[in-house]
């Protein structure tokens, strides 16, 4: 007896296809600006607290805010190549050197500046018509 379960196969390939496409990866407005929804802002900037939250419990390891930084601004439209990544890395290398000259508070004014660069960036992305909010 044959136990082997029978692949799904489509009736509208072509139909299907346009649905898998438009699932996945940034989304577009007729007139070719990158959509940005609330809820991935908001969790852009949840993931921008909780990087600084982990860097400050987990033992100030450096290479890793930068990479959970990158990776919570990753659902921002044009995130890197119109520099939100670099303003980012930015921002932890001026908290480096102010951790090094021990200055008081730079943990928690350097997430201020991240959540402030993100805030700025996508208001401008807005004002320049590359990105709209839904």
């Amino acid at each position: 007896m044959n136990t082997r379960k029978r692949d799904f196969v489509p009736s509208d390939v072509a139909r299907l296809e346009d649905r898998v496409v438009l699932s996945h990866g940034p989304q577009f407005t007729s007139f070719g600006a990158a959509i940005l929804t609330v809820k991935a802002y908001d969790k852009a900037a949840a993931n921008i607290q909780h990087a600084f939250q982990r860097f400050a419990t987990d033992g100030l390891n450096y290479g890793r805010l930068v990479g959970d930084l990158g990776s919570a601004v990753s659902v921002i439209p044009y995130n890197f190549r119109d520099g939100l990544v670099a303003e980012m890395n930015n921002e932890v290398r001026t908290m480096a050197v102010q951790i090094n000259f021990q200055i008081p508070g730079s943990v928690v004014a350097c997430l201020g500046r991240a959540e402030a660069d993100l805030n700025n960036f996508v208001r401008s992305e807005i004002a320049i018509g590359k990105v709209v909010i839904r």
